[in-house]
């Protein structure tokens, strides 16, 4: 397990998606469901960081289900985490806000702030959401998430929903050349760098159709038709 999580923690997923599948089905032999349900939780953290958000929730809703059971405060507010930044992935940044809050209202009712190693990623993902709604929006959705009994949010986090949200684009930020906002700086600084659209997604922690819809706002913006384009623009702008 600790192997798992040291790679995972490194990026390398392939090493840590044997090593944890290999203590998944030791703790599925010892009859250990608590432990069962940790391999669950830690395999989809892999894969959804490995850009797999559909098996991630997969995992994630398992693991729901298992630490319910067991009544696991501790990792199900882990669960309900890993749930909304698959809802940021989806791009349904109020769906994930309101499983944020939710998740923080738990954890500080028991006392059990998320790990140090483990928040940064997390911190990201909820700045994400909250750059994608407006400042009215994220607050409701954020109030909304807090109020939510344990129950209830399981039940939200366990409700299929794939569709990605409508939300008003964000407003260029001051100081970025050509009106780019700031997350149109992040995706045009990763492109010139080299990154493929499946990489940037991946680096963002958004999808590869999300990547694609700022790489066109991007090029109308800079007036220009290709990557290399807008990449040259990056270099000349100190945007890499």
């Amino acid at each position: 397990k600790v192997i798992g999580m040291v790679a995972l923690g490194k990026g390398d997923y392939a090493t840590a998606r044997s090593q944890l599948r290999e203590a998944w089905e030791i703790m599925d032999e010892l009859g250990d469901p608590r432990g069962v349900a940790k391999m669950t939780v830690a395999l989809a953290d892999v894969y959804l960081n490995d850009g797999d958000p559909v098996s991630a929730q997969e995992l994630y809703e398992r693991a729901l289900t298992l630490f319910q059971d067991v009544e696991d405060k501790w990792w199900l507010s882990w669960c309900l985490e890993g749930v909304a930044e698959v809802a940021v992935f989806r791009a349904q940044p109020s769906r994930a806000t309101r499983l944020f809050g939710a998740a923080a209202s738990l954890r500080e009712a028991i006392g059990a702030p998320r790990p140090p190693a483990f928040r940064a990623y997390c911190e990201r993902d909820l700045a994400t959401a909250r750059r994608q709604l407006d400042a009215t929006s994220f607050t409701k959705a954020r109030t909304e998430g807090r109020a939510m009994s344990l129950q209830a949010a399981i039940e939200y986090a366990l409700e299929q929903s794939t569709r990605p949200e409508q939300v008003s684009p964000a407003e260029p930020a001051p100081g970025h050349p050509y009106g780019l906002s700031d997350r149109e700086v992040e995706v045009l600084g990763l492109v010139a760098e080299g990154l493929t659209d499946g990489q940037v997604a991946r680096e963002l922690h958004i999808s590869p159709r999300t990547v694609g819809r700022h790489l066109g706002s991007i090029y109308r913006k800079l007036g220009v038709p290709s990557r290399a384009a807008a990449a040259k623009i990056a270099v000349k702008h100190s945007l890499v």
